[in-house]
């Protein structure tokens, strides 16, 4: 694999960003972050604000990224053993090293008691399509950049959206808040694999719903 160290060290600054979050990681995708050109207001990782909990009256329930994740699945145990900085290119051991990472997070476990409820999601958006203006499917993913600037998150934390009106108005990376059901149901794409579907009754621009004092 062609240079396979520069592979490699994205792999696992998407994987802290999308898990981790933290704000120091930010100096060393300077050059990254310049070349995005969707949605300038936001930076290479940053995540939307936490949405307020569902009234139980309401047809949807608020569902936050942490919740697709297993209370009991350690994402670090992928990394346990790996040090890239000490491997060359050239050294088999690199190759089977990312090789095994990036099964980890194809295969990341699911929250099974998600399945079949409706839900309120927010997220950006990387398409799957577009035919004549339209997009009728998309990845939802938790931060900027994923799966276009920085490597695809675990697939627990991508949700494979297919809405049942086409919309207009979403583009890459835009974020929005969506809403439908979720299922539990595995899918793999160019962009990357995914743990969950949902079937998106709408889709809109993401605003921050202000909390009831």
């Amino acid at each position: 694999m062609k240079n396979l160290l520069t592979h490699a060290r994205p792999i696992l600054l998407g994987c802290a960003l999308s898990l981790i979050g933290l704000a120091g990681l930010t100096g060393l995708v300077g050059t990254a972050q310049a070349q995005a050109q969707a949605q300038p207001r936001y930076q290479l990782g940053e995540r939307l604000p936490e949405v307020a909990a569902s009234n139980e009256a309401e047809a949807y329930r608020n569902l936050g990224w942490n919740a697709l994740m297993p209370r009991n699945w350690n994402p670090a145990q992928a990394f346990e053993g790996l040090d890239f900085s000490s491997l060359s290119d050239a050294d088999p051991r690199a190759t089977e090293a990312l090789k095994r990472l990036q099964q980890a997070w194809e295969q990341a476990p699911v929250e099974n008691s998600l399945d079949r409820q409706r839900v309120r999601m927010t997220g950006f958006v990387v398409p799957l399509d577009g035919s004549q203006g339209a997009l009728r499917e998309f990845l939802l993913v938790p931060y900027y950049g994923a799966c276009i600037h920085t490597p695809p998150p675990p697939a627990n934390q991508i949700v494979h959206v297919k809405l049942a009106t086409p919309s207009k108005e979403i583009k890459l990376m835009d974020s929005v808040a969506v809403t439908g059901l979720i299922r539990v149901q595995h899918s793999k794409t160019e962009q990357g694999a995914s743990g969950y579907t949902l079937s998106g009754d709408s889709v809109a621009p993401f605003q921050a719903r202000k909390r009831r004092s």
